[in-house]
């Protein structure tokens, strides 16, 4: 979208997020590319069980 010329606010509208976050995510983008947007995954520590042991519960 920024690619296209969207301005952020409309890009926060369209993808209903805060105007701060599309601020950042452009900034980001004229840093490094559509790369620096990419998903680094869900945050937080690794999970601790394994998926046998994930299985084992279900």
């Amino acid at each position: 979208m920024f690619a296209a010329g969207v301005s952020a606010p409309q890009v926060a509208a369209e993808l209903e997020i805060s105007t701060k976050s599309a601020y950042a995510w452009r900034r980001a983008w004229k840093a490094g590319g559509e790369q620096a947007l990419a998903s680094r995954g869900a945050p937080g520590p690794d999970p601790v069980l394994s998926e046998v042991q994930v299985q084992r519960l279900i």
